[in-house]
């Protein structure tokens, strides 16, 4: 029986535009420099899995450098006082650690796992088997309730910043697949599918963070499931056909923040495409499980 993998980040991506997704994930090609936000975000993560194991700041700090060398050393190491922009640097990054540390001391007390990989099925779609796959950042007690933990760095953390997350397909699926894996029936108690929300703002010299705790029905996860499962649906449809327009109806996806890492290729041709596909995007044999 064949076997397809999807990630929410690939089911994101065609939902963000179907013409960046074909280039990722049918052609294969990436560019070589990760975003920032990405890198950032990717290190951070790295920095509150080491803190949670260890419960230090040494092991936060440790947990950042590994992954930003692992990373490709997309972040610059301090800020440049000519390019206020990026502020999302390795220098940055540690000092949110630090004062996140003060903020939040129990965090490796009350962690249970600090990192869960998944893979569950959903689903099929004609013969072929769908699997969910992701990763968790980790498992949480707090006052006997287990939650899923989920942490995001955001330079636009404001009012409402929560709230969309909190219905976001992708705090859905993550508490559907712990839900599949039994993690909220440790200790032998059957709890409701909760997520612990935890906001990081990134930001040159303000430190900001925010917290909420999302709570699902068994019920609300399998929608959310059926959800995933009809834009797969969709993407399946736009492989077979080879239909993937680009989401450029106004404009803002391709502008939006820092614009799209694609965006280069879309206004190049000829030896000029072929020079920048050369130097600025890498192919990788890319597999449509």
């Amino acid at each position: 029986m064949p076997t397809r993998e999807f990630s929410y980040s690939k089911i994101l991506s065609y939902a963000t535009c179907p013409s960046k997704y074909k280039k990722r994930y049918v052609e294969g090609i990436y560019p070589v420099a990760k975003a920032k936000p990405l890198s950032f975000g990717y290190c951070t993560s790295k920095g509150f899995e080491g803190y949670r194991t260890e419960g230090t700041f040494e092991a936060a700090k440790n947990g950042f450098k590994k992954a930003w060398q692992e990373d490709g050393k997309v972040l610059s190491i301090r800020f440049d006082p000519n390019n206020e922009k990026d502020f999302r640097t390795v220098e940055r990054g540690i000092e949110i650690l630090e004062d996140y540390i003060r903020q939040y001391p129990n965090d490796p007390s009350q962690a249970v796992e600090p990192e869960v990989k998944f893979k569950v099925e959903i689903g099929k779609i004609g013969n072929t088997d769908i699997v969910l796959v992701g990763r968790i950042d980790g498992i949480i007690s707090i006052n006997n309730d287990v939650c899923i933990i989920e942490d995001k760095t955001t330079s636009r953390l404001g009012p409402s910043y929560l709230r969309i997350l909190k219905d976001s397909l992708q705090i859905g699926l993550y508490l559907y697949a712990a839900n599949e894996y039994g993690l909220f029936d440790i200790g032998g108690k059957k709890r409701t599918p909760r997520c612990l929300m935890n906001a990081i703002k990134v930001h040159s010299k303000e430190f900001k963070y925010d917290r909420d705790i999302v709570i699902k029905s068994a019920s609300k996860l399998i929608q959310y499931r059926d959800n995933a499962l009809n834009w797969i649906r969709a993407i399946i449809a736009a492989e077979e056909t080879d239909c993937f327009p680009m989401n450029d109806a106004d404009n803002l996806t391709c502008t939006k923040y820092s614009g799209c890492e694609y965006l280069p290729l879309r206004y190049t041709m000829g030896t000029i495409r072929e020079n920048l596909l050369k130097n600025e995007y890498v192919e990788r044999n890319t597999e449509i499980a």
